[in-house]
Formats: C-alpha cells, structure tokens, sequence
C-alpha cells in the first residue's frame, strides 16, 4: 500500500526558510570572521592590492568624464566628423589634461614644498631659541606673568624638539616612499590602460553594470539604484569640481599673497591653506592652526600678519568666490553649508549633509509615494493622515507612532528637515509634515550675511520661507495688482556695497534698501512668498507674466524628467511677444528601464503628451508651446 502525502510549501513558509537560511549563513559566516580575523583582513588587503589599478581606472575615469563630455559634446559638436573620431579625441584630450596636471604638480610643486620641510627642519632650533628670547624679555616687563612662562620654558623644548625630530627623520622618508609609489610604473600604466578603456567605451560599460544589477536585484530595486547612482555622480561631480577649483584658487591666492608678504615658507602654507580649504567654512582656519604655530615660533609680528590675511581670505573666499563657483553647483547658502555640516554631520553622517537640497526632499517624496501606490496602500497612508489631522486639532500626537513604518525606511532617526537654496513643492512640505518629519524653510542671500526670512515649528504657513528676521526690514518694491514685487531688504545684516565695484553697489542698493532680484509677495501676517527671479520673469505682449519656477515644479514630477528649465521663447509670428517653451533633460535610466528601445522621436512625443496634460491644469496664457528634449545636463 502507497501512502500518498499531499504536501505544499506556501509564500509563509517559503519566507520562513530564506530567512532562517540567510540567519544561519550569517552567523557561522560571523563565527569565521572573528575567529580568522587576521586571515581575512589579510585576504581583503590582498584582493584590494590586486584590484588596485582598477580602482584607481575608474577614480580617474570619474574625474576625467566631465572634461571628456566638454570635449566631446562642446567643443566638437559643430566639427563634421564621425562620432568614433569625436569620441577618440575626447579621451586623448581627458588623458593629456591628466597629465598636464600631474606634471605642473611634480614640476612646480613637490620641489617646493620639499625645499621648504627641510629648510624648517634645520632651522626650527633656533626658531625655538629666538622664541624663548622673546619669552625672557617677557618675563622682564611683566613678572606676574612668571608662573606662565616658566611652564613654557618647561614644557616647550621637548615639545618642539620632537617635532624637530619628526620633520627630520619623518617627512623625509614620507617624501621618498611618495615617489616610490609614484615611480611603481606596472601599476600607473595598468591604471592608465583601463582609464582609457572606460572612457572610449563609457556607455557600454555602465550599460553592462546596469544589466548585472538588474540580473541581481528585482526591477523596483534596480530602478531605486540606477536613480540614486545617477543623482549621487552628478552631485559629487558638481561638488567635487567646484569646491577643487575654488580651493585651487584660493591656493594660488595664499601663495601670491604671502610672497608679498614677504612670509617664510609660502609655498608649504599655500598647500596647507589649499587642500584644507576643501572642508567646507572652517577649511582655511584649521589648515591657518598649524602654519601660524610654526610662525609664532619664528616671528610672532609675521604670525599676526598671517592670521589677520587668513580671516581676510576666508571673508572673500565664503562671500565672493565661494558663492560663485559652489553656489550654482550646490544652490545653498553658508548658512545652509554651515548647518549641514555641523548637524547634519553630527547626527546622519554623510546623507545628513545633503537633506537640505530641495530636489533630494522632491525626489525621496516621489520614490516614497511610488512605493505606497505599488504596494496598494495609498488609501491606508491617506486615511492615516485624516485621522493623524484630527487628533493634532486636540494637541494629540501619534504621527511618529502611525507612520513609523515610513520614517523607518529613511532611517529612523530624521525629526526634522531644513530646506533652502531652491523652491520646494508646498505639497511636498505638507505631506512629509503630516507624518511626523517637520519641513522648516529659510532663504537668504550672500549679501544679507545670509538669511533674510525663516519658518520655526510654531510659525509654519506652506509655501512661505518664513517669517522676516526681527532685525531687518523687508518690503516689496512696485507690487503688481496681485502685490507681487521685487523682495527689498533693509537691516544691520545687509552688505555695505560689492568691493570695487560701485556701479553694481549703486544697481542693488539704493537709500539703504538692498533688491534681492527676487519677486514675492507679504501675506497679511507677515509670512513672505517667493513666486521667482525678476531676470527669469517671462512677460507677454498681454502684460500676463509667466513664473518659470511654478512651471518647472509641476514638471519635474514626471518620472521621465530629470531637471527642467522654463524660459521665454520669441515668437515667430510676432517679435514683440514671447511664447513659454521648456528645455528637458530626460531621466536616461528609467526611460531605458521602461520604454526599451524608444527612438528620441517617440520619447519626445511621449513628454509633450505629458506636458499637454499639465498644460490643461493651467490658466491658457501660461500654456508651454514649445519644448526640446536632451540627455546632457542643463
């Protein structure tokens, strides 16, 4: 007789086993870990020994594809010729620039600086016995200082002797292995090697990359990473670039500088000055630390000079060329820099250090509204918040508790998040508030040291920047019929004129009142309203005047849109008027991840019926009636 068992696993029991499958593997593969620590620490140096030239290959491919891209889609893009040939030149121009740079380095800079260590090595003795001259005279004038100095005397010598000893036997050593491994040619060439594969082959190694991710990970997690890859490149290489080339300035400031003033040392403390200067605000004060300890050592009166051309170069580094170049890179503020490293840093770490960036506040909502719709449970989330609004009526609040499930997902800690630099969707302000992560927004400008108006947790009004700081004045110049005006400001914190340049002082300030360039409008509570820039105004031949800002908001919600830019167009038939067009940057991963093999020509058309849609949402006069297409960033 045959017993027959009828015996099915369900979608419970089959997640029970992978989850006490992956537990078990983790924690003998935990055991192992702890237990051979050594040998898989020294596995793990080996494999990144090995993988070394590659890794440098694609840190170098990072750095040099802007320059390739600039080559390749500027310069060369009216030239008629192939794109083979257009693509050959691009990498052969990346790699000479890469080695313009190294050798302006090796030629003009190590030589320097390794003159400069050494010389203070052999000299910093009798730094140190002129400093105590200086202590002694000191204590002659003024004998109640006695406890202090003699602590010095006792204190300093070993100090300073063992950085003598350091600098000596040390930097030396530093220097040699530094061309050691710059002399390791196997390594460099194999790195140069693959640097070139990447960057002639570009688009068919990212297209592989995609393809293994989306092998490994289902599509809404391979999406998830192709779109946050994207955003994180473009940012770290606005960032990156920006803030290299504004330290590389500030570099060569320090160094002409302080020849002039006639500073021992220069070229060592503008490399110092240069490199530091790379941490946002406090860069150039902690790289001054040490150059001005060694100068105090040698010539306090020199060391005086030096830190009161520090604090000058850091005014004109985070008020005129700091803004410059980082403000169109990043959109912020000092303000907003200052705060996002200080406690963003303190308490996300590095995601912290970027909540403050409207876009990334647009994009984390979109994503997280995306997943609740695909998870059926936008009706549950909905009714959540009704009920979450009621209770908030009776100060009863259960929003962390309700939505904590959410709040989860963007890691659990986040309270509250601080935006400025860019307008923010007030939908998207609104919901993140509902569910317990309070949205503050502030705005400001370099030339009013910076904020202007900011919300606090009891003075929120959506769609506002906030309330006027209490010791400035603000009011809006030639308010239109709706009292919408330029955005004037008048207070202790506003900037004295533009150094000169009294011509563009006179256009911004006039009777004490600085125009911000910005339009808005005071509500009758006194929260300000931003609705755009006066330059990017688009006025018709009607009079009715276009926001390209509200436009762009509604978008650069498409799933398909990347980043947008609105502006006026002349109209053809009628020189005097304009007509709304939009230029749009296409989001390339999901466009390739959901309309496979789409030719431009469609993909356009599948956005301008987009746009059509929104355009039935609109007043007629600010209808879009033009638009192109293209994957390069704006």
């Amino acid at each position: 007789m045959v017993i027959r068992v009828n015996f099915k696993i369900n979608d419970k029991m089959k997640e029970n086993i992978v989850t006490f499958a992956i537990s078990g593997i983790a924690i003998v593969a935990f055991y192992f870990f702890i237990k051979e620590f050594q040998t898989v620490t020294k596995i793990i140096t080996k494999i990144i020994a090995v993988s070394m030239p590659f890794i440098i290959g694609f840190c170098l491919t990072f750095v040099l594809t802007p320059v390739q891209k600039c080559v390749e889609n500027k310069i060369l893009s009216k030239i008629n010729i192939s794109q083979k040939r257009k693509r050959l030149i691009s990498v052969v121009c990346s790699m000479l620039t890469l080695a313009l740079v190294i050798t302006l380095f090796l030629w003009l800079l190590l030589p320097q600086l390794y003159s400069s260590m050494v010389a203070l090595g052999k000299t910093i003795v009798d730094y140190v016995t002129n400093a105590e001259t200086n202590l002694a005279w000191l204590y002659e004038k003024l004998p109640e200082l006695s406890p202090i100095i003699n602590n010095l005397f006792q204190t300093s010598e070993d100090y300073v002797l063992s950085i003598v000893s350091t600098i000596t036997t040390y930097i030396p050593i530093a220097i040699n292995y530094s061309y050691a491994i710059i002399s390791n040619i196997f390594n460099i060439l194999i790195s140069l090697i693959i640097t070139v594969y990447m960057l002639y082959d570009r688009e068919r190694f990212i297209s592989q990359i995609k393809r293994v991710t989306y092998a490994l990970f289902s599509k809404k997690s391979a999406d998830f990473l192709c779109k946050v890859t994207n955003l994180t490149s473009r940012m770290f290489n606005q960032f990156i670039f920006g803030k290299a080339l504004d330290s590389f300035i500030i570099g060569i400031v320090c160094l002409i500088c302080t020849s002039l003033l006639r500073l021992p040392y220069a070229p060592l403390f503008s490399f110092i000055i240069g490199i530091t200067n790379i941490i946002p605000v406090f860069g150039p004060f902690i790289g001054a630390i040490p150059c001005a300890l060694i100068l105090l050592i040698i010539d306090y009166f020199k060391a005086f000079e030096f830190v009161i051309f520090i604090i000058i170069l850091q005014q004109i580094d985070g008020n005129i060329i700091g803004p410059r170049i980082l403000g169109d890179s990043l959109g912020l503020p000092s303000l907003w820099v200052m705060f996002a490293i200080i406690v963003g840093g303190g308490c996300f770490g590095i995601v912290g250090m970027f909540v403050g960036v409207p876009i990334l506040i647009d994009k984390m909502y979109s994503t997280i509204i995306k997943e609740i719709d695909k998870q059926g449970k936008t009706k549950l989330i909905n009714t959540a918040i009704k009920i979450s609004n009621f209770l908030l009526k009776f100060h009863i609040d259960i929003r962390r508790l309700l939505f904590k499930q959410l709040i989860d997902q963007l890691g659990g800690a986040v309270r509250f998040i601080i935006s400025g630099g860019a307008p923010l969707d007030t939908k998207v302000e609104k919901w993140f508030n509902q569910i317990g992560i309070n949205i503050v927004q502030g705005y400001g400008l370099t030339e009013t040291s910076p904020v202007i108006a900011a919300e606090d947790f009891s003075h929120i009004r959506y769609g506002s920047v906030g309330m006027p700081m209490q010791s400035l004045e603000v009011k809006i110049d030639n308010p239109d019929s709706n009292q919408i005006g330029e955005i004037t400001v008048k207070g202790p914190n506003v900037m004295l004129g533009y150094y000169n340049n009294q011509e563009k002082t006179n256009e911004v300030l006039q009777d004490g009142w600085f125009h911000t360039g910005d339009l808005g409008y005071l509500d009758k509570d006194g929260f300000l309203f931003i609705t755009g820039r006066k330059k990017d105004l688009i006025v018709l031949k009607n009079g009715k005047k276009v926001f390209p800002e509200e436009l762009e908001l509604l978008i650069n919600r498409l799933d398909e849109v990347e980043e947008c830019f609105v502006y006026g167009l002349p109209n053809k038939n009628d020189v005097n008027d304009v007509k709304v067009a939009v230029e749009i940057v296409y989001n390339d991963s999901f466009i390739k991840a959901n309309y496979e093999n789409i030719s431009e020509a469609d993909l356009k058309a599948l956005i301008w019926d987009k746009i059509k849609e929104i355009n039935k949402t609109l007043p007629l006069y600010k209808y879009i009636k033009d638009m192109i297409i293209t994957k390069e960033p704006l």
